[in-house]
């Protein structure tokens, strides 16, 4: 079996980190992948987030 885009999470995680760039969704799926972090609990902080400045300007952008 392949599993795809593991590789590649653990180097967009590398690049958020050196880039100081928020990634939350990289970010989970790095822990899950590498540090045991159980997929609900990871999907739960996620939903669990607050709204960041970016979604906002995306809602703004969608309701005009």
């Amino acid at each position: 079996m392949v599993v795809e885009g593991v590789r590649t999470t653990r180097v967009a995680h590398e690049l958020a980190k050196a880039y100081n760039v928020q990634m939350p969704i990289s970010e989970q799926l790095y822990a899950v992948l590498f540090e045991q972090k159980p997929p609900k609990a990871a999907v739960e902080d996620l939903m669990g987030r607050g709204r960041t400045h970016e979604s906002e300007e995306v809602s703004k952008a969608w309701h005009s």
